[in-house]
């Protein structure tokens, strides 16, 4: 009877064979199982390992069903059947049957007589269609001594020699030759003979030409190292672009799965794609094959035996190859392609695990595995290096250049094989002629990848045509055209997509963007360009319509994970990253940055490999400059991973430990800027003297009215020698000494108050002038700053008073001097913020609004004048943030909107100007707040990555610009802040982490500088937060401590400065908030209270300032909350009642403030709730507030539903009194309350 299967009856057709490719398969009477047994020797003999018979000595059981079930399961595989006729198969019903089978799945059928029977005898079913061999006629007989498979029994067949010899041939012309595939896959008829970049694969094994030679030798090797002990190592070396993939996937893969008896191969492994995981990593191989061969291990159980069960990973591989009758199994062949891309900095350390556990597979012979490596010849090196495979030999073999003559075979064969199909279409012998010729001049290692390309391009021209002439070829370019000829195609498809920019200059710029670094980067080693496998989301969204293109035309491939679903893009072929011009310019111009990142992520990998040791911690100095150049170039810088960011921490620590000197002389000079401080101070008080002395001797003069003319002259040299004292003292307090680590903003208070005396002495005795006056409201100006800092906003109003009086005459007296008004509008703007900070959000608007009339009105009369559409971009802008104080972030978003507007049209207008940029950037994180405060999250992530791509190029217009780098830090924490509200903690902190490199660098350059100690701190804190919405409660407790202990010595260093004392009580509030998350009430009631202490000072001194009675409202809050998870109920109540005050109080302040009244109603719903004795007061004030909001429409509908519940509340305390209300109504507005 029949077969159905593979293996020349070696195995049955169930189970892990089932699946197994069978190109040939054998029918065929089971009274005559010898002769069967022969055909199948024969057929190996010859070549044909995939032929298959199935035998079945056990009587009882439908062969012919057998043979049926498995034909349809391998019909795809399966190519022709062989029927070996006999009267016994005449005679047989099932091979009837199964003849009919092979014809309904349009088999190619060969008739074999294994008996002398005429043609005649036979029916016509047989002969009207297929032309019979004879096997049995004639005298050149061939003896075969068929062994039966299970019982060994011997037999003897004789067949004709000329009949083999036919069937034989006929086998081969239809496409069966044992050397060759079918093809095109039945699946792909219309499929493309040339098949450009990506690597021919084991589909396209018909179409493999040019290596038969190399084949047959790697194939002889491997048959001895199946038959030889462990270990079973083999390795395939070629250049880049030798073809080393497809020589594995389509030459030698196909072939060895051919012959089955032998081998087994696993579906390739592909390292870029994760070794271990995901589409083409060891699980998904294992995972494929067990399915094919349906055994019922699950990706589960794959899983867990790669990870950590070596024993049970060989159980798996030994069920796929076990055979019955205790024949010798199968050698299982695992193959790995591109293996250089195991020894990738971000990859090393799985690809270690990965290698222990081929080390553990190739030393076995439980089962027998060969591993085989397709590695480039420039890495070889660290495969033969790697610990995992130390003293274990390996088995090399060089996969050379091609020769003239395999490059014809690959120009004519896939054309001659498409006619073999059906589909007429030549080649012109002359286009072979001319690519020889161009491959011969000088296409170097990439001469086969770039042959494969055009070819595959000019088929595609041209297919229609069935043909490709030279001149074709000449007309696109030729060989070194082709990529350039592909980029012109993809930019004249990109014409017709409105996401795409015409300007070729941006398409470029977008492609620069789109490769680099997430498609293409460097090889540290051998200095040269390497392809990179990256997730189609992360390519910069304005980039993928281009990249998509790319994708279309074959330059880049995409590919889905299939244990992920992610897609993934890469070049198609590393030649694209040598050939293509402009990307070769690319990588060079970056290549400096890009050899520093790998530097980074190699050495981090040493550096964690080693227990993090501080001598691992090799970047220092230079090398450490040149890391933080990383930073103004974020997609660079979005590759540095958890632990190349923890590496580079080390590495500062580090240096800092060795530049103790360094750190010396910053004390030093730190301590020299407060002396120079201190005799400034006594310069002034001398200063003060030459004024009076000044004042009195001219008052004198001017009364006597007649003295020398040479007194006179000293007179007047002194005032204005006191004038020129005043202005310079006034510019130092302004540029040099404000964030000077050490200088008080008491101190420089002082001093300002000294210049503003002064001044007026100067003014009234008789030194009035022009420049007096505005130096005078430049110095109230700063003293509004100084006022601040120290959190006395009526020294600031009264400061701000002054400075606008004084501005205001100055532009009554000149009227067109538009630099005096651009001054007034700055005194406004200042007067605005203090407004603001006083809570006089409406009065605040009102002096943005000033600003902005006058910047108006200049620009009416004078629209060139790029000044004040800056000023005026500017009063957008700070009426934004007005309105965002006010909760309106609608108007807000609109105003930051118009000053973006403005500042685009500034930034266009003047496309070099920097500081135009870095305003552009500002607008951009203005509105991401905006956006962020309605809660469209991923708006405001796209616009904190505009602004953070703007700063960035400016940044690295000047690396030394220590403001743009500050910038560029703020809008990396602004995107950690989009992202941490997406609860995308992993980006987040990665976004938190670069910032705080950044701002750590410039810390590090001038340990005086207060302000960017602070900001550091402010990294430090938001890390921490990061790290606490992760759960990390010691790592965010560490990062909390250490931004506390920064803000506690700037505070100390001037006890005065009301914004860094603030800050050192936020810093106990956020360690306050860990405690609290830890469930630790005590240590955050301890907390909570310090920060309440220093709040509560800063409220006393400044009344009327509401950012501090809205942090005693937030710390008030606070410590209730503690209490009360305490079980200290009457404290707590305390705690709220004093929360509830100071929201009173800001309302007062802020009558309008909507958001602020609501949230009132709710503290008192809660204070009803737990203070009984209260609870008509905090009802009543409650149901108040919301029947005033009631008649402005400003409830929604469930705040409706509170003020009807509690007013049902007030009757049952009305009927029954508070304690009975209490227990039932109060309980079901507390439940109300959590629909809020």
């Amino acid at each position: 009877m029949v077969t159905g299967g593979l293996n020349g009856g070696r195995a049955p057709a169930f189970g892990p064979w089932a699946q197994v490719m069978s190109r040939i398969f054998l029918s065929h009477s089971s009274k005559d199982n010898f002769a069967a047994v022969a055909v199948s020797d024969w057929l190996r003999g010859e070549g044909w390992n995939d032929a298959f018979l199935d035998l079945d000595p056990v009587e009882g059981i439908a062969a012919g069903e057998r043979w049926e079930r498995a034909l349809y399961t391998q019909a795809t595989e399966c190519e022709a059947v062989i029927f070996l006729v006999s009267r016994s198969w005449l005679g047989s019903e099932w091979c009837r049957r199964e003849y009919e089978l092979a014809r309904k799945l349009n088999k190619r059928v060969f008739v074999a007589l294994i008996e002398n029977i005429a043609v005649g005898d036979l029916p016509l079913y047989l002969t009207q269609t297929h032309q019979a061999v004879s096997l049995a006629a004639g005298e050149d007989h061939q003896v075969f001594n068929p062994r039966m498979p299970i019982t060994h029994e011997v037999g003897y067949v004789t067949f004709s020699r000329e009949g083999l010899e036919r069937l034989r041939r006929g086998l081969t012309q239809v496409g069966l030759d044992p050397r060759f595939f079918a093809w095109p896959p039945e699946s792909d008829p219309g499929r493309a003979p040339y098949r450009g970049l990506e690597p021919i694969d084991a589909a396209d094994a018909g179409i493999f030409f040019g290596r038969d030679g190399p084949i047959i030798e790697v194939l002889d090797t491997l048959r001895g190292l199946r038959e030889a002990a462990p270990p079973r190592l083999f390795v395939i070396l070629g250049a880049s672009g030798a073809g080393k993939s497809s020589f594995l996937r389509a030459g030698l893969i196909p072939r060895l799965s051919r012959d089955d008896r032998n081998f087994f191969v696993l579906p390739v492994i592909r390292p870029e794609r994760a070794r271990m995981s995901r589409s083409e990593g060891l699980v998904s191989a294992l995972g494929e094959a067990v399915m094919k061969a349906g055994l019922s291990a699950t990706r589960v159980e794959i899983r867990r035996a790669v990870a950590s069960d070596p024993p049970a990973l060989r159980r798996i591989l030994s069920s796929l190859v076990t055979r019955p009758g205790g024949d010798k199994p199968p050698t299982v062949v695992v193959t790995i392609d591109q293996a250089e891309e195991l020894f990738r900095t971000d990859t090393e350390p799985e690809s270690d695990k990965f290698l222990t556990i081929l080390h553990d597979l190739a030393t076995s012979d439980e089962p027998a595995v060969i591993v085989i490596f397709a590695i480039r010849s420039d890495s070889y090196d660290a495969l033969e290096r790697a610990r995992p495979l130390e003293g274990l030999s390996q088995h090399t073999f060089a996969l050379l250049p091609m020769p003239r003559g395999a490059y014809q075979t690959i120009i004519e064969g896939p054309a001659k094989r498409l006619q073999q199909a059906g589909r007429k279409f030549e080649i012109d012998p002359a286009l072979t002629e001319a690519l020889l010729e161009d491959i011969e001049k000088g296409a170097g290692s990439d001469a086969l990848p770039l042959l494969s390309f055009t070819l595959e391009l000019l088929y595609r021209e041209h297919e229609a045509a069935r043909r490709i002439t030279r001149e074709d070829y000449e007309n696109f370019g030729r060989l070194k055209g082709a990529i350039d000829a592909a980029l012109a195609q993809v930019f004249l498809e990109a014409d017709a997509d409105p996401r795409i920019p015409q300007d070729r200059n941006a398409r470029l710029a977008l492609l620069r963007r789109g490769f680099i670094p997430w498609l293409a980067g460097i090889d540290l080693d051998s200095k040269t360009p390497r392809r990179r496998v990256a997730l189609a989301s992360q390519i910069p969204e304005e980039a993928r319509p281009l990249i998509d293109l790319l994708v279309e035309h074959r330059l880049l491939t995409r590919d889905v994970d299939k244990e992920s679903g992610e897609a993934t893009i890469e070049p198609a072929h590393e030649a694209l990253l040598r050939q293509w011009g402009g990307l070769k310019g690319w990588l060079e111009e970056d290549f400096g940055l890009l050899a520093t990142l790998e530097g980074i992520k190699r050495a981090a990998c040493d550096w964690d490999a080693n227990a993090r040791a501080v001598a691992w911690a090799a970047h220092g100095g230079t090398r450490l400059a040149e890391a933080g150049r990383l930073d103004t170039r974020p997609d660079l810088a979005a590759l540095l991973n958890v632990v190349d960011r923890a590496y580079l921490a080390a590495c500062h620590e580090k240096d800092e430990a060795a530049h103790e000197a360094e750190e010396a002389r910053h004390r030093t000079e730190a301590a020299l800027a407060r002396e120079k401080i201190e005799k400034l101070a006594e310069h002034v008080r001398a200063t003060r003297r030459i004024a009076l002395i000044c004042g009195i001797g001219l008052a004198i003069t001017m009364t006597l009215g007649g003295i020398a003319g040479w007194e006179w002259k000293i007179a007047s040299a002194r005032l204005k020698a006191a004038t020129e004292t005043a202005n310079q003292l006034v510019s130092n307090l302004a540029y040099k000494f404000k964030n000077v680590s050490g200088v008080p903003a008491s101190l420089i208070l002082a001093i300002l108050e000294t210049v503003n005396t002064l001044q007026i002495r100067l003014m009234a005795d008789g030194a009035d002038s022009v420049d007096l006056r505005r130096v005078h409201a430049a110095a109230q100006e700063e003293t509004v700053d100084a006022c601040l800092a120290m959190g006395k906003t009526k020294c600031a109003f009264d400061a701000a008073t002054e400075a606008i009086a004084f501005r205001s005459e100055l532009v009554k007296s000149n009227p067109q001097d538009s630099e005096m008004r651009s001054e007034l509008s700055i005194a406004y703007a200042k007067m605005g913020d203090v407004r603001a900070l006083q809570g006089a959000i409406t009065d605040a608007l009102n002096y943005y609004l000033e600003v902005r009339a006058l910047a108006e009105s200049v620009s009416r009369s004078d629209p060139s004048n790029a000044t004040w559409r800056q000023i005026l971009s500017f009063s957008y802008e700070k009426i934004g943030d007005g309105r965002i104080e006010q909760g309106d972030f609608k108007a807000a978003f609109a105003s930051y909107r118009d000053s973006l507007s403005l500042r685009e049209a500034l930034s266009a207008a003047d496309p070099a100007n920097a500081e135009l940029k870095r305003d552009l950037s500002v607008s951009y994180l203005n509105i991401g707040d905006a956006q962020l405060a309605q809660g469209d999250l991923l708006g405001a992530l796209k616009a904190y990555y505009d602004s953070l791509g703007l700063i960035s190029a400016v940044a690295q217009i000047d690396p030394l610009n220590t403001r743009w780098r500050q910038d560029l830090a703020t809008s990396y924490e602004k995107v950690g802040d989009a992202q941490i509200a997406r609860d995308d903690f992993a980006a987040a902190e990665k976004s938190y982490r670069t910032s705080f490199g950044l701002r750590d660098a410039l810390s590090e350059a001038d340990l005086g500088n207060a302000g960017w100690r602070r900001d550091l701190a402010v990294s430090y804190n938001k890390i921490g937060d990061v790290l606490k919405a992760g759960s990390d409660f010691d790592g965010a407790l560490k990062s909390y401590q250490k931004a506390f202990d920064i803000i506690k010595v700037i505070a100390a260093s001037d006890p005065e400065n009301g914004e860094w004392r603030r800050n050192l009580a936020a810093s106990n509030a956020r360690i306050g908030d860990l405690w609290f998350a830890r469930g630790d009430y005590a240590q955050a009631l301890a907390y909570y209270k310090n920060g309440h202490g220093i709040i509560s000072d800063l409220a006393a001194a400044d009344p009327v300032n509401v950012r501090w009675r809205q942090d005693l409202a937030s710390y008030s809050e606070r410590i209730g909350n503690s209490l009360l998870a305490l079980s200290e109920t009457a404290d707590a109540v305390a705690a709220f009642e004093t929360m509830t005050g100071a929201y009173e109080a800001l309302l007062d302040a802020r009558p309008d403030d909507v958001p602020l009244r609501q949230s009132l109603v709710l503290q008192h719903r809660r204070l009803a709730h737990l203070d009984k004795a209260g609870v008509r007061r905090h009802i009543e004030a409650a149901v108040k507030i919301l029947q005033d909001l009631s008649t402005s429409s400003r409830l929604d509908s469930n705040q409706r539903r509170w003020v009807a519940v509690m007013r049902t509340q007030l009757g049952v305390i009305n009927q029954f009194g508070p304690g009975a209300a209490a227990s039932g109504a109060i309980a079901r507005a507390g439940a109300q309350r959590s629909l809020n």
